[in-house]
C-alpha cells in the first residue's frame, strides 16, 4: 500500500482520495521511469500482486482480486432476450 500511496500522491491524489487499507502485500523493489500517466504506473503492479481499482463513491479503492463477491448477475441477466424491452 505504500507504493500506491506514494504513486497516487506524486499524480497529486491525496490520502483522502484513495483507500489502500486492503493491500498487505510486500513490494521488495519498484523502479518507475518516465511515464505519461498514474495508470501506467499501477498497471505492471496489479499484473504482478493481483488486486483491481474501482470507485468507491468519492474514493479510489485499491482491492485484491481474491476478496469476496458483492454481487451475483445471472447469465439471463447478461444479453437482451426476446421479447424484451428496449
Amino acid at each position: 500500500s505504500s507504493v500506491l500511496n506514494k504513486e497516487c500522491e506524486l499524480c497529486a491524489l491525496s490520502q483522502s482520495d484513495i483507500d489502500t487499507s486492503l493491500i498487505t502485500q510486500e513490494v521488495k523493489g519498484y523502479k518507475i521511469g518516465k511515464l505519461s500517466s498514474i495508470r501506467s504506473a499501477i498497471e505492471p503492479l496489479r499484473a504482478a500482486y493481483a488486486f483491481d481499482v474501482i470507485q468507491k463513491g468519492y474514493k479510489i479503492q485499491f482491492k485484491p482480486r481474491n476478496s469476496a463477491s458483492v454481487a451475483i448477475v445471472e447469465a439471463s441477466d447478461l444479453a437482451a432476450i426476446k421479447g424484451g424491452s428496449e
